[in-house]
């Protein structure tokens, strides 16, 4: 979300009219797929490991979907992260669906 002073800043800019205004440019978004290290359960929150050869590990990113009451995140859970902006979350576990093909 844009700063009170950048929308001030577009205001001003908006309301001279002689020139066009400068807007920011909207965040970013990308996914990633990692996996869980640890889970925090009370607070909602997990290390989330990304999917690179560096290992770089993520602390205490936000669960921002509950995968059900009877089923928590858990270490070793293959999860989804999405990237906005300076913000990171864990969507959810990746869950391949059992096949529909019939042979």
């Amino acid at each position: 979300m844009a700063s009170r002073n950048l929308i001030d800043q577009f205001a001003r800019a908006a309301k001279r009219g002689d020139q066009p205004a400068w807007t920011p440019r909207a965040p970013q978004m990308s996914m990633y797929q990692g996996l869980v290290t640890r889970v925090d359960n009370f607070n909602g929150i997990v290390d989330f490991e990304m999917n690179d050869p560096s290992g770089l590990v993520l602390p205490n990113v936000r669960v921002l979907q509950a995968y059900s009451a009877t089923n928590q995140p858990g270490v070793g859970h293959v999860a989804v992260g999405i990237h906005v902006g300076t913000d990171f979350y864990v969507f959810g576990q990746h869950v391949v669906p059992n096949s529909i093909v019939i042979p």
